[in-house]
């Protein structure tokens, strides 16, 4: 845990900016690589380059985002009305 915590200490040291913010896009658009990511934040932190943005990239979502129904004034699970008098009360022919 000591490298991660003295990489954050440096990012945020390093304070606001876009600042390796193309590379960390470019880095999760190929097949989500987090290490390039965190190499490119590193970088540019040390380079003395504002990494807020970067390490904040809107790119991937960790929660899932909440289902909605088609129509909220209609419940999810109707009972359809019987086709052609067919139904569960009525004989079928």
């Amino acid at each position: 845990m000591k490298p991660a915590a003295a990489a954050l200490d440096a990012w945020r040291a390093a304070g606001e900016g876009a600042g390796a913010l193309p590379e960390v896009r470019a880095a999760l658009d190929t097949d989500l690589d987090t290490p390039g990511a965190l190499r490119a934040i590193d970088a540019a932190a040390a380079a003395g380059q504002g990494v807020s943005q970067a390490g904040r990239t809107p790119r991937c979502r960790l929660s899932r985002p909440q289902a909605k129904a088609a129509h909220p004034r209609r419940p999810l699970l109707q009972s359809a009305a019987p086709r052609n008098g067919a139904g569960p009360t009525s004989p079928l022919p």
